[in-house]
Formats: structure tokens, sequence, C-alpha cells
């Protein structure tokens, strides 16, 4: 049998699409999500209160290169790059056909997602990469059942888990995938695949039970509030997602159920399912359905592979329109202010919504704030992550206040075995006597006999606002 490969032209659009990605991740800065990992990179462990360990391993890479955003983003590119190659080789495995593979690759490229196009420094990168190469390696096992094959699946489900806790919905559909009677000839080879990816994954645990299980806690308990038992929530991102999963089976069923592609079948459609029945009492969020996502793809590219070549390219156009609307979004962002200023002009205060990013706020408000700590001897105090973590990037030291679960990681890291600060500079996205700040301010009075009056402070960008920000002085610790 002749060995069908990805054509060359497919190699490289995609290649192309990552240089664009590459050059839109390298001017705009990095988002709150992100410099929140980066920190992360700065302390390398096996597990964290939030996620586990991958994505702060991938930025650490690119410690030894510097900070900037194009450094720092660098090896999430990669992985998208690499997760439209295994996707497409995985379809080429399965169909034999060249058309599936481009298909396949192309499907995934071409998502009109502005996390993905930035190439954003966040645990999706290697999450969808590990899930497609551990697609990638379950139809080369079903091929040739080798010890080497299975290790090459354990190793990728090892990544997927320790990507994103929702790795282990991959895991589970490739053991379901495997327990068909025409796959029992292979049975030890799939199981010695999931003994590895457990084997990868004790480490994390091992950290975890260490930390008393903070990122198990914030797995099940702290990372969503739960609602009551409704079929029908009035919550718009509940309903979101239910259309989310809703258009996902109908698009599973012409190309993963009806053609019987079990691979695709079995980690493509029970995760997804599960999370609707959650939706029922949890809110639920897009980007779960990245792995699935993954998986879908090689169903599409199967399916579109059996098309003409007319249907094919017509498909073709109809996908890249909304990748080019998502990607005139991001590099409106790489524009310089002048220039984002003028096209803003031009296009009016509709265009604010879909183009402009307030990420550009966090420089000016740390400038601001080292400035005012410097001249008053204080140190920068806040409730929330986000602006803990852009001041830190920025390189000014923060204090975190506050309930939160991941605060006490973070004073683990900046604040452990420092008193108090005697003056603190408390940064807040509310002032302090409004409901929303109201926890953080009875710690502040509690801590501090003088808590001043917040002040508000709004940042232009374009000329135009990129966000308030609260600044509160404290002072005498008792």
């Amino acid at each position: 049998m002749p060995v069908v490969r990805l054509p060359r032209s497919v190699l490289v659009l995609i290649a192309a699409i990552s240089v664009v990605r590459f050059i839109a991740a390298s001017r705009v800065p990095l988002l709150p999500d992100e410099t929140y990992y980066w920190t992360w990179s700065r302390h390398v462990a096996f597990s964290y209160t939030d996620h586990p360990p991958a994505v702060a391993w991938l930025i650490a890479l690119t410690a030894p290169f510097g900070d900037a955003p194009g450094v720092v983003r660098l090896p999430f590119i990669v992985c998208e790059a690499v997760t439209a190659l295994a996707l497409g080789e995985t379809a080429l495995l399965l169909a034999g056909n060249a058309a599936a593979g481009s298909a396949a690759a192309l499907a995934f490229a071409f998502v009109p997602q502005s996390k993905l196009a930035l190439g954003e420094a966040l645990p999706d990168g290697p999450y969808v990469m590990c899930w497609a190469l551990a697609l990638w390696a379950a139809a080369l096992l079903e091929r040739n059942p080798t010890p080497l094959a299975a290790v090459r699946l354990g190793a990728a489900l090892g990544g997927a888990v320790l990507s994103r806790f929702f790795g282990w919905a991959l895991v589970i559909g490739i053991a379901a995938y495997a327990l068909a009677p025409r796959r029992r000839h292979a049975a030890p080879m799939y199981l010695l695949a999931c003994a590895v990816a457990v084997a990868l994954y004790v480490p994390f645990l091992i950290s975890d039970a260490a930390h008393g299980w903070a990122n198990m806690r914030f797995t099940f308990a702290g990372r969503h509030g739960f609602h009551g038992l409704s079929a029908a929530s009035g919550d718009i991102a509940v309903q979101r997602f239910m259309w989310y999963v809703v258009a996902f089976w109908i698009v599973a069923y012409v190309v993963a159920l009806r053609p019987r592609l079990a691979l695709v079948a079995w980690t493509a459609l029970p995760f997804p399912t599960a999370l609707a029945i959650l939706a029922a009492i949890d809110t639920g969020e897009a980007y779960w359905l990245l792995g699935p996502f993954a998986s879908l793809c090689v169903g599409i590219g199967i399916a579109v592979g059996r098309l003409g070549p007319v249907a094919r390219r017509a498909l073709g156009i109809a996908a890249a329109l909304p990748l080019a609307a998502t990607t005139v979004a991001v590099l409106f962002g790489t524009l310089a202010e002048p220039a984002q200023a003028a096209v803003l002009r031009a296009l009016g205060p509709g265009a604010k919504g879909p183009l402009y990013n307030a990420v550009f706020v966090f420089p000016s408000l740390a400038e601001q704030v080292r400035g005012l700590t410097a001249a008053q001897g204080g140190e920068a105090m806040t409730d929330r992550l986000e602006i803990a973590a852009e001041l830190r990037y920025y390189g000014i030291p923060a204090v975190m206040a506050g309930n939160a679960l991941q605060v006490a990681q973070w004073n683990d890291w900046y604040a452990a075995g420092r008193p108090r600060p005697a003056k603190a500079l408390v940064v807040t996205y509310a002032p302090l006597d409004t409901p929303a700040e109201v926890s953080l301010a009875a710690q502040l009075r509690q801590s501090y006999a003088r808590v001043g009056r917040s002040t508000a402070h709004t940042y232009t960008y374009a000329g135009t606002s990129s966000g308030t920000f609260y600044l509160t002085w404290c002072a005498g610790p008792q």
C-alpha cells in the first residue's frame, strides 16, 4: 500500500498561520491569565492550585530567552501547529485519504478562536496537542500493537492529564474504545498505555497531597459555584454552553456516529454529554470542549475527504471567512497606538467591542503603581490574581489579600516570612466601600489602623478608555 502524506501545501499553510500568530503574539502584551501562569513558571513544581503543571513547564522553557510576549507564547504556537498536523495524520491513518488528512488539519488550524489565534500561553495549548498526539498514537497502535506504540500513547495521555484535569476524559475514552471485541488482541498494549499515563501523573498527585490537595479542592469545589438544578436555567453562560453541545452533537452525528468512527466517537462524545448534564448544576465554559473538538476535527476531515473537489473548496472558503474576521481582530492589537486610535475613530464606537483589547491598560497601571509606591515608601497589594500577576510581570512586587484559594500559594512565593507591609497601596477593580469589595475592606480594617478612601484612576489607550482601577492607601499595621 503506498504511503499517503499530508500535501506540502497544507504544511506550508499551517506554517504560514503559525508565523502570523507569532507576529501577533510578539506585539500584544501578555493577558492577565498568561502573566499568572508566567509567575508559576518562575516556581517550577509538579502541582499548582488551579491546574496541573504543563503550562508552567512550557513557559519555563522560554525563561533563558527573556519575558517578551512572543517568547513566552512561542511554545504554545508550536503546540497548535503540532495539534493540526497530528489530527491530519490521524485522519490519514483512519481514512487513507490525503484530502481527509488535509481537511482535519485545517479544520483545527482554521478555528476562529482569538485565544488560539494569538497563541496565548494557557493550558489549552499542551492540552489539545497531547490530545491530538494521543489520537494519532491510538491509530498507530491499532495498526501495530507493540510496546513502543503503547508507550507513545501513554506518554501522550500523560501529557493531556498533566495539562488539564479534563485529560482524564480522553484516557477513559481511549479505554472504552480499547474494550471493543475487535481490539481485544491489543488489550495488553492499551493497558500498558494507561499504566504509563498514571505513572506520569503520580508525581503531580504526590505534590498536590503535600500541599493539602489544593488543586483537587480547587478543581472539585472552588472553580465554580453550583446553582440549583434546572433543566431550563436562565444563566446565559449555561444556555450558551448548551447550544455549543447541541451543535457539537449535530456535527458528531454526521461525521462520527453515522460512519461509525469509533476512535472519534469515544473520544469526542462522552465528555461533552457529561458536561451538558453537569451544566444543570454548574456553569460550563466553551473552552472545555477543546479536547473533544480536536477529535471531532478528525471526523470532519474524513467526512470532507469523501466530498468532491468543488464541495471541499466551498467548505474551505466558508471556514476561512470566520478565521479571517478573528485574524483581523487579533492583528488590530498589533498596530501602534496612533494607528489603533485612527481605526477606531474611522469605524466609530461600535468597533471597540470586536477589535479593542483592554490588556493595554496594565503597562499604564504598573507605571503609576511603581511611581506611587516608590514616592511614598509603600508596597502594592491586591485581592485579584490578574492584577497581582500583571504587576509582578512588570517588575512590581505585589502582596495578595482576600479569600481566593490561590492567595496562600501566591504569598508562599512572594510574602513568606515577611512582615505585613507598613504601608500598602491596595489596587482593586471597585472601591472598598462597595459590595464587591466588602470582604477585603473588612480584612484591611482589621489589619491596618488607617484605611484611606479609594480613588478612581481611568487609563486610556488609543484614544479610548482601557479600564478603571481604584487605589487605596493603608497604613499602621495592627
